[in-house]
């Protein structure tokens, strides 16, 4: 039976289970994906706080005028196929 990523989440709630890895393993991934450039201070917060304090930095940097880019391709590969996927989780057809 296919899962949203809320049912997979939800059964982490379950008694007795421990998810097998699965979240460290996806707070690494983020971690190794949002650390690039971060200062020591940064790195070494945890996944939610680290997501917070970037998110007040794009914030500061708004109030302040100075532009804020999204997570995004580089111009130099868009239209390019080798950098684009259709593996993305979606909701289970009803």
């Amino acid at each position: 039976m296919p899962m949203s990523l809320r049912d997979l989440n939800h059964t982490l709630e379950l008694p007795g289970a421990t998810g097998s890895g699965a979240q460290a393993a996806l707070d690494r991934t983020v971690g190794e994906a949002y650390h690039f450039g971060l200062s020591r201070r940064l790195r070494d917060l945890e996944p939610l706080a680290l997501l917070l304090a970037l998110n007040r930095r794009c914030a500061a940097a708004e109030c302040e005028g100075r532009m804020v880019v999204g997570p995004e391709l580089p111009a130099f590969c868009i239209g390019d196929g080798r950098f684009l996927s259709d593996d993305c989780p979606s909701m289970p057809a009803e």
